[in-house]
């Protein structure tokens, strides 16, 4: 599925998405190019932690079933995900 994040800042951007109970997802630049992904630091962490960009696993977990906000910080490498 292909969603595009809303630019707030130079660094920040934000998503409004609807999640399945379990599973995760990946950031990417390009669709199916994985070279370009970033990925959780920890694949644990649900609502905040910590990325990078690298061409590896782990993925974002999911934060459960419904609407949740996906909030990213490219310059300081975190993300928030607040349930909506």
């Amino acid at each position: 599925m292909s969603q595009k994040f809303t630019k707030i800042s130079v660094t920040l951007y934000s998503l409004d998405m609807t999640f399945n109970a379990t599973g995760g997802y990946k950031l990417v630049q390009t669709m199916g190019v994985w070279g370009t992904q970033y990925h959780a630091m920890d694949g644990t962490a649900k609502f905040s932690g910590d990325f990078e960009k690298r061409d590896a696993d782990p993925q974002f977990p999911s934060p459960g079933l419904g609407l949740h906000r996906v909030v990213v910080n490219f310059g300081t490498g975190k993300y928030t995900v607040t349930k909506l």
